[in-house]
Formats: structure tokens, C-alpha cells, sequence
């Protein structure tokens, strides 16, 4: 991904989404795609992953790769999604990231029985949102600092 916080766009560019997935081959997968390059616009590299996973976080280094645990909290799925919302543009490469592009295009609130929205988010077909929300984290937690200190 890309962003473009002047224009607060989003550019989706490449992905590797494979169910199965082992850690060995995923590192392997990400180095050999970004060999000479560096692997995010975060400093050296660095790899943001799911915390609920801190074995595969440390296997993830042990191959190589510079990893670091997301720092979620209470309501990070909700902000989230909040802050990817108020985003001026999503822009997908429908090549490159298929996967990305059909989550984001086809998530959406859960229904009630009554065919209603409600306010919360399905924990479902969502890899590659949780994915973007770990990797925008360091962009939205400075968001929420600055929101925090304006004065009304």
C-alpha cells in the first residue's frame, strides 16, 4: 500500500492472501517480492501483524523479516474502519489486488433479523481489512492524537 496523508488517499498495489498459508513460505513469498526494496514506507521494513498471533509474529523474524505485533484496543476494529471511511479515496490496482478490492467493495454493517443495519462490523471476510488496519495503525493512532488535542 501507499498513502498519501496530504491527499488522505489510500493506494492498494500488491498483496499475497492464500489460505494455509505457512509462515516459512510467507516470509519467503514477501522477501522474494520485495527484493531491494523496502517491504513498507515504515522504518526498516518493519512488518506489522495480527497480536493474537505472537508465535507466528516470532517465526516471521526468525525467517527474516522485521516484525512487530499491532497494537489493538478497545473499539480498534470500529476505529478502524472509521478512519479508512473518512478517507478521501480507496484506489485499487484490480490486478494486483483482487482480494483487497472485493472485501472492501463488498463489506458492509450486519443486518438484523428484520433486515435493519446495525452498528457493528462482521468479523468475516475481512483478512485483507484487517490487514490495512494494522498497517495504517502508526497513521490513525497519530490521527487520534491529534484530534484529541484540538480545544473546542
Amino acid at each position: 500500500m501507499h498513502y498519501d496523508r496530504k491527499k488522505r488517499k489510500l493506494y492498494f498495489l500488491d498483496e499475497i492472501y492464500e489460505l494455509s498459508l505457512s509462515n516459512r513460505e510467507a516470509a519467503k513469498r514477501i522477501q522474494n517480492r520485495h527484493k531491494g526494496r523496502m517491504l513498507t514506507r515504515l522504518p526498516d521494513g518493519q512488518v506489522t501483524c495480527d497480536n493474537g498471533e505472537p508465535k507466528s509474529i516470532q517465526e516471521l523474524k526468525f525467517f527474516g523479516l522485521n516484525t512487530t505485533p499491532s497494537k489493538k484496543g478497545p473499539d480498534s476494529i470500529h476505529f478502524g474502519i472509521k478512519f479508512l471511511q473518512d478517507l478521501t479515496e480507496l484506489v485499487f490496482d484490480k490486478r494486483r489486488t483482487p482480494n483487497a478490492y472485493k472485501e472492501f467493495h463488498q463489506y458492509e454493517y450486519e443486518v438484523d433479523r428484520n433486515g435493519k443495519y446495525r452498528s457493528t462490523y462482521p468479523n468475516k471476510n475481512n483478512h485483507a481489512i484487517d490487514c490495512t488496519r494494522y498497517a495504517m495503525e502508526n497513521d490513525m493512532l497519530n490521527n487520534r492524537m491529534l484530534f484529541s488535542s484540538i480545544k473546542i
